[in-house]
């Protein structure tokens, strides 16, 4: 995504894409290079080639105000491609359950022991990446979805606690 000649190569001839572009636990890479800049070099390109959809996931709560890096930088993604003349879809979901199942699962497999971020005891909504891949499968033929920027939430709240203890029992 660094690269702006590999990017436009890469998107000559598509008609959609989607951006699930995201340096959440990627060590040695930042938001704002990963999920700003190389998300924006995406919609350049998107824009040079004559894509007809783009489909940016961003995150629940993405916003110029946020404590967190990653968010602010999704919040600007969001504004670049708003500001763009693609026709668009914004996907913004909740952390995925798959990412924090994973993050758990290893220790606890090895070690009997996870790490939980925080206290443990707030409650956090997840949702699955399948569940957001069927709504961007749905943005891609439905007109109604363009220009659209959309939550998505999965069905219940947990608390680190309650997903470690699911994860372990399982």
């Amino acid at each position: 995504m660094r690269d702006g000649a590999q990017v436009e190569r890469a998107v000559a001839g598509a008609r959609i894409v989607i951006s699930a572009l995201s340096a959440f636990a990627m060590r040695g890479e930042s938001p704002r290079a990963v999920d700003f800049e190389g998300n924006s070099k995406l919609i350049l390109a998107a824009e040079n080639n004559g894509v007809d959809r783009f489909i940016l996931v961003s995150a629940l709560g993405a916003s110029a105000e946020s404590k967190m890096e990653l968010s602010r930088m999704k919040y600007r993604a969001e504004r670049r491609l708003i500001a763009s003349k693609l026709a668009w879809t914004i996907l913004r979901p909740a952390p995925f359950i798959e990412t924090f199942q994973a993050i758990l699962c290893a220790p606890l497999l090895s070690s009997r022991k996870a790490v939980v971020f925080g206290l443990g005891q707030n409650p956090i909504n997840f949702v699955s990446a399948r569940d957001v891949a069927q709504i961007a499968e749905r943005a891609i033929i439905d007109p109604d979805l363009r220009q659209t920027a959309i939550d998505v939430a999965g069905p219940d709240n947990l608390t680190m606690d309650e997903l470690a203890a699911a994860v372990g029992s399982a």
